[in-house]
This record gives structure tokens, sequence and C-alpha cells, in this order.
């Protein structure tokens, strides 16, 4: 059996990664309020979901490591880990989050671009499944996205 000192070690090397992950986790949080534009009452409730997501995940660590217990260590864990994270990794990880995102939307508009323009009925879909805000960064401009709107708009009446 391993010693108190080595689990509370083990435990606080855990909290570290939990640490790293939520900053992670933050990061990809960032990216989709970046493309999405939500709005202050959406970005609200985002936010109490994202922590209390955090906390849930922080509380299976801890209930898996042992037993449910906090100790001083798992705060003094959790904070060196999202402070590693970022002062290491943030800029970095977000940068690429984000040219990733806007390779996948660049792609998504590419791939329904054609689609569009064949059929003014799959378009309409488009806008009415998808945000517009997602279409408008899709679209690389405002304009796009206002005609879209617009076209939308003059279908449904």
């Amino acid at each position: 059996m391993s010693s108190p000192v080595a689990i509370q070690a083990w435990l606080l090397v855990l909290t570290v990664l939990a640490g790293i992950l939520i900053g992670l986790f933050f990061d990809v949080y960032r990216v989709a309020g970046k493309f999405l534009r939500p709005s202050r009452r959406v970005l609200f409730f985002g936010d109490l979901l994202f922590w209390l997501l955090a906390a849930v995940f922080v509380f299976l660590i801890l209930l898996i490591g042992n037993r449910g217990e906090v100790r001083v260590y798992i705060f003094i864990g959790l904070s060196t880990g999202w402070l590693l994270y970022v002062l290491l990794f943030s800029r970095n990880c977000y940068r690429l989050m984000v040219a990733f995102a806007s390779v996948f939307i660049s792609l998504l508009h590419s791939a329904a671009s054609p689609l569009c323009r064949l059929s003014d009925s799959f378009c309409a879909v488009l806008s009415k499944y998808y945000s517009q805000k997602i279409l408008a960064a899709a679209a690389h401009g405002k304009m796009r996205a206002k005609y879209l709107k617009d076209k939308f708009r003059n279908k449904q009446e």
C-alpha cells in the first residue's frame, strides 16, 4: 500500500493536470465566443455553465482520487496548473484553435456555397438551422450575411 504522502503527491500532480485541462477548455470556450459572438445574456449563462462543468470535473477527480476530500494542496495544484497553462501554452493554443476554427468555417462555407447556388431552399435550410453569426463568420464579411438574411426573409414572405 502506498504511503499517504505519495498519495497526496499524486493528487497534487493530478490537480495540476486538471488545472491545465480547465485552462485548455476555457480557451476552447473563448474561441467559440469569438466566432459566435453571443449576447451578454447568453454569455452569462455560458460562463455559468462552463464553471459548473469545471466544478463537476474537479469534484469527480477529487471523488476518484481521495474520496472527495478537499485539502489546501488541491487548490494549490489547480491554481498552479491553470497558471502554468496561461503562462506557457494559452497564447499559442488559442491562436492554433482560432486558425483551425477559421479553416473549418471556410471549408464549411466553400462546401455550402455551390449548393446554395444550386438550390435556394438548401440555403434557406442553412439559414434556419445555423446561426446568422456563423454564416457571417463563414462568409468573411457582414455583406454576405446581410444578403442571406434578407434573402431568407423574402422567401418567408
